[in-house]
């Protein structure tokens, strides 16, 4: 693992969300090779222990502007762990809601297919379903920069178990070779890159404006 300071990535975090989130991009792999991916999740690992550790872990977002969060699920893989940024959607009753009639489908409703989840936020869904279905790929799109680092950080961290061995899709492949995620308006990615897709699926959360007269 390339040298990695606990005590300075924090010290950086500390100073504001935007340091903490220019921190974060420095520790992510470049490329889809297995050592970089590998690197990226090592990093997280020891962040992880060092926030398992924490006393006081309601302060920590406060303190170092991200934390983390562990899901858990039915299937192939139960469990996954997140790295949360303040500014990315945390997974909520909403979206467990979603994912749940996702997983009640029929098993060939993913077989083998190629599919994108618009609006993928930190990445939780296109990660489950890339575990606990037999799908081809999946691309995660949304069109918030931050969501979309956040996301491919939450691939590598679950691209190995916390033995260190690669973790397995329930098609038997490698997770990184079955996801991406890239920033995208709605699917104009995909339509310039001219990819097909079997799938389209999205929870895009609904925000009410706080400003009561834009209220109809």
């Amino acid at each position: 693992m390339t040298h990695f300071s606990i005590e300075n990535f924090l010290k950086e975090c500390e100073l504001s969300s935007q340091k903490a989130y220019e921190a974060f991009k420095g520790i992510l792999f470049e490329s889809s090779e297995i050592e970089e991916i590998k690197n990226t999740y090592e990093c997280l690992n020891l962040l992880f222990e060092f926030y398992e550790k924490e006393n006081d872990k309601d302060i920590f977002l406060e303190k170092y502007h991200f934390n983390f969060k562990t899901i858990l699920l039915g299937g192939h893989r139960n469990k996954l762990r997140l790295i949360q940024f303040p500014s990315i959607f945390s997974p909520e009753e909403w979206s467990f809601t979603f994912y749940e009639g996702l997983s009640r489908l029929p098993h060939s409703t993913f077989t083998g297919k190629k599919i994108s989840e618009l609006g993928c936020g930190n990445g939780w869904i296109c990660l489950s379903l890339a575990l606990n279905t037999d799908l081809d790929f999946i691309y995660g799109l949304d069109i918030n920069p931050r969501a979309i680092i956040c996301a491919k950080l939450n691939l590598a961290f679950n691209s190995f178990d916390q033995d260190g061995k690669a973790a397995k899709t329930y098609s038997g492949k490698n997770l990184w070779e079955s996801v991406l995620f890239e920033e995208s308006d709605l699917l104009s990615l995909i339509i310039e890159k001219e990819i097909f897709l079997d799938r389209v699926i999205g929870c895009i959360p609904q925000v009410l404006s706080p400003d009561p007269e834009k209220l109809i």
